[in-house]
């Protein structure tokens, strides 16, 4: 019994060392805000075709600026959420993939007007996935990875 509990013993202490030396993942800069995905819908001849997952990062200007992003992030929230449900997120030239461009300065100029415009440098994307909503629809792509900046 002394042997079983004392190997457990080094498992959890092997196990919590391997955790506890592993360096966290940390943002590309400490200004950077990750914030809650958006899920946009993608439209082909105004029928619904798929969506888009969305994980945006918004940089702010100092760290006075990270705190009241995060304080803030319901507002950034739900503004992001009705910008990307009241105009399309396509690439007018590929309406299968998403305007990482257009789409960023519209939600650049969201998080501005919310946060003050001395206070956000940019808004960017992680991550972007596009879903069809049926399996086998031909019309939305398998995903989409915004380059990086």
């Amino acid at each position: 019994m002394r042997v079983m509990l004392g190997s457990l013993f080094l498992l959890l202490v092997a196990a919590s060392g391997a955790v506890a030396g592993s360096p966290p993942a940390r943002p590309a800069s400490s200004h950077q805000v990750a914030l809650p995905i958006l899920i946009a819908p993608m439209t082909e001849d105004g029928r619904l075709t798929g969506y888009a997952y969305l994980n945006p990062v918004l940089t702010a200007a100092s760290d006075q600026a990270t705190l009241k992003v995060r304080d803030r992030t319901p507002f950034l929230q739900d503004a992001f959420v009705r910008d990307v449900n009241s105009a399309s997120i396509q690439d007018p030239a590929n309406p299968k993939q998403v305007d990482i461009k257009g789409l960023e300065a519209r939600l650049l100029a969201d998080a501005r007007r919310i946060m003050g415009p001395a206070n956000v440098t940019a808004v960017a994307f992680s991550q972007i996935q596009i879903s069809a909503l049926l399996p086998g629809m031909s019309s939305a792509p398998a995903g989409q990875v915004p380059a990086p900046h």
